[in-house]
């Protein structure tokens, strides 16, 4: 299943995630028990200790739920810290997807200064995917708050302004090409949420930037 997601995903120009493979997964498992079970001849202690391994594993991922719902409680807050930062500049979600649930969820002093910028060329150029790029034809299907903006128009407007980004995200291209054109960009702080992105950068565009 991995391999046939993947080659469609290579003709799509689609990003591959992990959790595509989940069902494979389910495939490996079984054939590890089974191998398991035969190199110990179905030994019950073997069991046992595999049953064990995998409460561990569980466990971790209980703590990992627990630290999420800790975040979801304390970013309103954190919202609220960030809307007092350059109240004056426009927001910029580096990600498609924190674009969409910011736009849905966030204050209406957020969702009214946020952008998303689209260009084809330089999706395709550092993140190998258009995944986003569609998003203004369905802006309205799916009520979206904030203005989605062809990106060599939003710079030429604004010569400055705040990103709401990563760099860990290879799907994202905004911040390996304003590092491209030499544009100034300053971190302001780190104000992790439920979103992709937990970083805040106030950007100044150079006088000679190359627009896309």
């Amino acid at each position: 299943i991995p391999e046939l997601v993947m080659a469609a995903l290579m003709r799509t120009h689609g990003a591959f995630f992990p959790r595509y493979g989940i069902l494979a997964g389910l495939g490996y498992a079984l054939v590890l028990a089974f191998v398991l079970a035969r190199l110990t001849d179905v030994s019950r202690l073997a069991a046992a200790v595999a049953c064990c391994v995998l409460f561990v594993y569980h466990a971790g991922a209980i703590k990992t739920g627990y630290d999420t719902q800790r975040t979801l409680r304390e970013w309103p807050a954190k919202e609220a810290a960030m809307a007092h930062i350059r109240p004056d500049l426009p927001l910029v979600a580096n990600s498609g997807l924190t674009f969409m649930e910011l736009g849905k969820y966030a204050q209406a002093a957020t969702a009214q200064r946020l952008y998303y910028l689209t260009s084809p060329e330089l999706a395709m150029k550092y993140a190998h995917s258009t995944m986003f790029q569609d998003f203004a034809l369905n802006k309205n299907v799916f009520r979206m708050r904030g203005t989605i903006e062809p990106c060599e128009q939003f710079v030429s407007e604004h010569r400055q302004f705040l990103l709401y980004g990563s760099p860990i995200a290879a799907e994202n291209w905004l911040l390996d090409w304003l590092h491209d054109v030499h544009a100034k960009v300053q971190l302001l702080g780190n104000f992790g949420g439920p979103y992709t992105d937990y970083q805040l950068f106030e950007v100044t565009m150079p006088a000679d930037a190359k627009l896309p």
